[in-house]
């Protein structure tokens, strides 16, 4: 920010503060264009933003200046205003002086410049002292009176005050308040991409990566002190740009190692070095004193090479007849629900198994009766529960006459400098229709007190095939009845099948006898809907089941005393 930009920022914030304080009347023995009061602004930031700390007023009936000390941080801007209250306000014959009096200097002078609001302007800024500790400055104002018309001009009013300047400490630099993101689109907005790192080509001189840096003090202020460095471990090249802003690395000139001195906010442009793997990018920051040495931790960039194989993975198999299944977009799958889950993912790995992300891949149905289209979404962003190096496939079914048929489906990928095609293994899918029959079934005929029950719900189409995959908000009326305090996971209305069935954990009550499930099918399963399906969760009773494993105890028991008892017999 320029002085110039500085002072008008701080006469508006003075003429502010003399709003707030209220007082728009003086006694009317108050010379009028005296200055009765003194705004002090001050930076706490290394790059020179203005930052207001107080605004003080005088005593108008003893016409003179009388200030409260104010605090800076060391090393900052400090700029004075002075503001006349009532009256005509300042002329263009004041004179204002301002010295350090522990330095003997004068650190601000002027006369002759007045605001239209009858405020002088900013008084240049000085630096406070680097030194903590108090000072005092000696504010001296003049009113100088016209003594003819020839310009010639005396000493009118003079006015003198003094104020305690105190100087505190910086803040510290802290490495938990400075921020470092890689690969973040907005310029270190947030750490979303941070936390996976970075992908990029292996090639020697192609840019990966960006970071971007800011170091700051405790305080959050920023911190221009000391020299970072940052070097790389594993593959890849780095330069340190003196530019947040950069993210190309476009005239970066990349090395092992780097180094930038007095600067709180860059960019660090990650390279390859034509090698694949993890590369690390190792930070530390030795601070102003010139040997204490703060580490900023690390962040990876994985370099791959070129496709080498592609490998897909069957997650919803069953498609719906002229319908689309499974999310196919490029940051949303999470697959926490099955409606965000892809039908297919596939995956891009070069030849030491490095992931390639950003391909075009195309998708092959063999039989487009049972499956009319495929497709395969580039992943880009983090919250895909697979990241970049993945692609989502979504899977349309075809028609009719392809129920209950199943077809096979691959997925390539052309390399651009060579024309060589990558193609996965075919995967395996088939076509179903809406659910028209559904039946449920216990994995055990009986339980002991607590203990887990899977109740796996199967449901059919009009054929007989399984059911399509997909969400079924209908399947059943409500929620399954339990008699007892049968808990845990039972059906409910909605039902996410795949391949035909849902899977549900419940668990046993704690007392033994005899407890029924029953729920009833809804309007989801069309004609089959209002059958209801019941079943028996029988627990054992614990007595019961300790009694007979003391009886198997000692059978088995007896069973080695007889044979010991042959062998005595035989020797004998």
């Amino acid at each position: 920010m320029s002085i110039k930009t500085l002072r008008k920022r701080i006469a508006l914030v003075a003429v502010s503060a003399l709003a707030v304080t209220g007082l728009s009347t003086v006694p009317a023995n108050a010379a009028i264009g005296t200055a009765t009061s003194i705004a002090v602004a001050n930076t706490t930031t290394d790059d020179g933003t203005a930052l207001a700390v107080g605004y003080y007023k005088s005593n108008p009936i003893l016409d003179a200046l009388q200030i409260s000390e104010f605090t800076v941080k060391a090393g900052s801007a400090v700029i004075l205003q002075l503001t006349a209250i009532g009256g005509t306000g300042f002329t263009a014959e004041n004179f204002t002086r301002v010295k350090l009096r522990n330095f003997g200097i004068v650190v601000a002078d002027h006369a002759n410049a007045v605001t239209a609001s009858g405020a002088e302007d900013p008084l240049p800024a000085f630096t406070a002292p680097s030194v903590a500790g108090t000072y005092y400055l000696d504010v001296e104002t003049t009113t100088l009176a016209a003594v003819d018309g020839a310009g010639t001009y005396t000493a009118n009013t003079t006015l003198n005050a003094s104020v305690a300047l105190v100087v505190a400490d910086k803040s510290a630099f802290s490495a938990g308040v400075s921020t470092i993101y890689i690969n973040d689109a907005a310029a270190a907005g947030t750490a979303i991409t941070d936390a996976a790192g970075a992908r990029g080509i292996s090639t020697n001189g192609t840019q990966a990566a960006n970071m971007t840096v800011d170091l700051l003090r405790a305080d959050g202020t920023t911190y221009t002190s000391g020299t970072f460095y940052a070097y790389m471990t594993g593959p890849g090249t780095l330069d340190i740009l003196a530019n947040q802003a950069v993210v190309d690395g476009t005239g970066a000139a990349y090395v092992r190692s780097d180094s930038l001195a007095s600067d709180a906010a860059f960019s660090i442009s990650v390279a390859g070095d034509g090698t694949t793997g993890v590369g690390t990018v190792n930070m530390y920051i030795i601070l102003a004193d010139g040997t204490t040495k703060v580490d900023l931790g690390t962040r990876s960039v994985t370099f791959y090479g070129t496709v080498a194989k592609l490998e897909a993975k069957v997650l919803q198999g069953i498609a719906t007849p002229g319908a689309a299944n499974g999310c196919a977009t490029a940051n949303t799958c999470t697959q926490v629900t099955l409606a965000l889950t892809p039908s297919v993912t596939i995956k891009a790995t070069d030849a030491n198994g490095n992931v390639v992300p950003g391909l075009t891949i195309s998708a092959t149905p063999a039989d487009l009766t049972v499956v009319s289209t495929a497709s395969a979404v580039a992943v880009t962003g983090t919250t895909d529960l697979n990241g970049p190096g993945y692609y989502n496939s979504a899977l349309t079914g075809g028609t009719a006459a392809g129920l209950g048929k199943s077809t096979t489906v691959v997925y390539k990928t052309t390399i651009a400098a060579t024309g060589q095609i990558i193609s996965s293994a075919p995967v395996t899918v088939s076509l179903g229709g809406t659910p028209r029959t559904v039946s449920w079934s216990l994995d055990k005929a009986s339980y002991n007190p607590g203990e887990k029950i899977v109740i796996t719900v199967s449901a059919k189409d009009a054929a007989g095939n399984p059911a399509a995959d997909g969400t079924y908000a209908n399947l059943f009326t409500g929620a399954t009845t339990a008699s007892g305090s049968i808990t845990g996971s039972t059906p409910a209305a909605s039902v996410e099948l795949v391949g035909g069935k849902a899977t549900y954990n419940a668990f046993a009550p704690g007392t033994f006898g005899s407890y029924t499930l029953e729920n009833t099918t809804s309007t989801s399963t069309g004609a089959g809907a209002g059958t209801k399906l019941t079943g028996t969760v029988t627990v054992n009773n614990p007595s019961e089941a300790i009694f007979a494993s003391i009886v198997a105890a000692i059978a088995k028991l007896q069973a080695a005393i007889d044979k010991i008892n042959k062998r005595l017999k035989k020797q004998s």
